[in-house]
């Protein structure tokens, strides 16, 4: 692995040294680029004191730092962009764009299609934004509660809902959390949240009775249930040790500090919904959202048997300090609210992400899942995001 790194540009106005994200890794070979994820390093478009744009001349690496597949992948946007005559916008237009995006109101269709979407700023400003196609991508509780609170006469049930699916179903990967001190030192903290997990939970001829799971093991120690490492330093403050026994115990009690998350299947349920809160309004006036949200007793069968497990496991490593979180936790992975399926009355988006009811409409993320399985769902909301891009192009074509 080697990484970009840059040195740091001065702003123009304020004289602020703007630093490049150092060691960004890639893969050495060219050729596992195809196979691994690429992510290029974040954008930098302005001075994160004054706001001033930054020459992206001098903030970018140069091409030869990119490993090729990028490359090739960035002309190609760049065609597409040029072909299709998007707007390159200074960094105030951008940041209006951006609550554009955020904050639309609703959308209006004529002869099937959607026509606009009315938008309003954090100044209280609107404006009408037209095109040939529509992506919304507003996760599982903005998207359904956007399409909802855009009712019309001929649409009283709101935009893309003729099957009355649109905000219902929301699933999570419910989970239960287990943490312990292991018999010896793994030494937590490195790397990213964590690198290993239990997958072989995700099938079997028990799911008739209980959920499929996967167990995540952490390497963020107990940060997740008691705010580790904090509150450990805190913990061995109130016992009195000080100086170098503090640091010896902190030392010790980090490295051997164990968590497991046990992530469980939720069935969907057209009772677990979104809905537009029409009494509760934000500070623009539209609606909060509403949810109504419940964890049956399959799933509390899966979450009884993932303590066992996660007790199994302790006993295992010879663990001490034992604790399973009495209540349950979510995992944000907002799912099922817009579904994918082949029939128009009984989903909101076909295997496209292209809306039933709305040809030139597509929905985008997580809220297409029909089912949740047990798996973190960002490889599938890119791999469908994927699928999408040549059916919005040919529609940007047509």
């Amino acid at each position: 692995m080697r990484g970009l790194n840059r040195p740091p540009v001065e702003c123009t106005a304020c004289r602020a040294r703007i630093y490049w994200p150092s060691s960004y890794p890639y893969p050495n070979e060219p050729d596992t680029v195809e196979a691994n994820s690429y992510e290029p390093p974040p954008l930098v478009t302005s001075c994160p004191r004054c706001q001033n744009p930054v020459n992206t001349a001098d903030a970018y690496p140069v091409l030869s730092d990119y490993p090729p597949r990028f490359n090739e992948l960035r002309n190609a946007w760049n065609g597409f962009a040029a072909e299709y005559e998007f707007n390159r916008q200074t960094p105030e237009d951008q940041l209006s764009s951006i609550d554009l995006c955020n904050l639309p109101h609703d959308l209006y269709t004529g002869d099937g299609r959607v026509a606009s979407v009315l938008c309003k700023r954090p100044d209280g400003t609107e404006e009408r934004a037209v095109g040939k196609v529509f992506v919304i991508a507003a996760h599982g509780v903005e998207t359904p509660k956007l399409l909802l609170q855009s009712r019309t006469e001929p649409r009283p049930a709101g935009v893309a809902n003729s099957s009355d699916q649109v905000g219902r179903n929301l699933m999570d990967h419910p989970t239960q959390l287990s943490w312990a001190l292991a018999g010896e030192r793994m030494w937590n903290y490195r790397g990213p949240l964590s690198t290993a997990g239990i997958e072989s939970g995700r099938a079997g001829d028990w799911r008739a009775e209980r959920p499929s799971f996967r167990i995540q093991i952490s390497n963020s120690g107990w940060g997740w249930p008691t705010g580790a490492p904090h509150s450990t330093v805190a913990d061995l403050w109130k016992r009195g040790l000080r100086g170098a026994a503090l640091d010896s115990a902190l030392v010790d009690h980090s490295a051997r500090e164990f968590t497991l998350a046990c992530m469980t299947e939720q069935l969907p349920s057209a009772e677990n919904r979104v809905v537009p809160d029409y009494e509760k309004r934000d500070a623009l006036g539209w609606p909060r959202p509403r949810i109504h949200f419940r964890i049956d007793e399959y799933t509390r069968r899966g979450l009884e048997h993932a303590r066992s497990v996660h007790q199994r496991i302790f006993a295992a490593m010879k663990s001490s300090d034992i604790s399973h979180d009495k209540d349950i936790k979510p995992a944000g992975h907002l799912m099922g609210t817009y579904r994918m399926g082949n029939d128009p009355k009984q989903s909101v988006v076909d295997a496209n992400l292209r809306s039933h009811d709305h040809a030139n409409l597509f929905l985008l993320g997580s809220g297409v899942f029909p089912t949740g399985g047990a798996s973190n769902p960002t490889l599938t909301i890119a791999a469908l995001a994927l699928r999408a891009v040549g059916e919005i192009k040919r529609g940007l074509g047509n």
